[in-house]
């Protein structure tokens, strides 16, 4: 289903995003967005446009967010942590369904990868990773990732 999904829209973008963690110190965020980073930059190298946005750092994530799901990408990925970034992603999946019902959602990051039935229960979830550290270019269902079934 992921590859129909790639091969259905007629832009190749993909939009990563990684939520505010919570773990801010004073107002400075404490680190990169390694695992979207990571993802993008496979990604990229496949042939895929790639939008990386970060709540944490973005003043205007909002517009951005609505910007780059209205863009129509291949898929929208969210990459979380268990903790408080499991709830800013899902605050911002439950966007990314008001602004394109149909785009698939791709969650990734430890969260989604170990404790994955909860989130499966919800229409804010199509794909996650099911596996660490992937190669991200051509992984699709049965290569890495859970499908909703």
């Amino acid at each position: 289903m992921l590859n129909q999904a790639m091969s259905d829209r007629a832009v190749e973008r993909i939009v990563l995003v990684y939520p505010n963690a919570g773990q801010d110190v004073l107002g400075i965020n404490v680190g990169l967005p390694l695992s979207i980073l990571y993802v993008g930059t496979a990604l990229k190298e496949a042939g895929y446009q790639v939008t990386i946005l970060d709540q944490r750092v973005q003043t205007n994530f909002d517009a951005l967010l609505a910007d780059a799901v209205r863009s129509k990408p291949v898929f929208v990925g969210i990459s979380s942590m268990t903790g408080y970034q499991i709830g800013y992603g899902l605050s911002i999946a439950r966007a990314v369904r008001e602004y394109d019902s149909q785009v698939p959602i791709v969650w990734g990051g430890v969260h989604p990868t170990s404790i994955l039935i909860p989130l499966c229960a919800t229409p804010l979830w199509t794909w996650s990773s099911s596996t660490r550290g992937r190669d991200g270019s051509g992984a699709g269902p049965g290569d890495g990732f859970q499908e909703r079934s």
